[in-house]
């Protein structure tokens, strides 16, 4: 089944994330292809809000976990990861062998689902924390 892609002004978008239209020429990328990708993660937003789900029920039987968050990537973050990326692979490759496409985003972009997980901690001689110290 095809579907019609979701359209993205194009111009207010790379304003929006600080790119001009030079940089982004310089990817090697298509708008359409971005838009393409844009589609596809919008439409399988519920495939992956269940695997997210399922992972998030099975680390919460474990006794040290506290908390968890689950978060999909935003659509316009992904677009926006995605120009940022091939941005620094040109930058770094002269010729790159390959670019992010719609067939292939899932595997280059790795945290379309994330999960922050909180653990109870058991401090020596302090009793029993609350939750997760911070980390900086």
């Amino acid at each position: 089944m095809s579907e019609t892609p979701l359209k993205l002004d194009q111009a207010n978008f790379l304003q929006r994330y600080s790119f001009t239209k030079e940089e982004f020429d310089q990817t090697g990328l298509s708008w359409d292809d971005l838009e393409r990708i844009y589609s596809l993660h919008v439409s399988s937003g519920s495939e992956l809000q269940a695997t997210g789900d399922y992972i998030v029920s099975r680390l919460s039987t474990l006794p040290a976990v506290h908390s968890l968050k689950l978060r999909l990537k935003h659509p316009e973050h992904l677009v926006e990861k995605i120009i940022r990326n091939e941005k620094i692979i040109r930058k770094k490759l002269e010729r790159p062998k390959s670019k992010t496409t719609a067939s292939n985003y899932r595997k280059r972009i790795t945290d379309l689902v994330g999960i922050l997980l909180n653990k109870l901690r058991i401090w020596p001689k302090r009793g029993l924390s609350l939750g997760a110290r911070s980390r900086n």
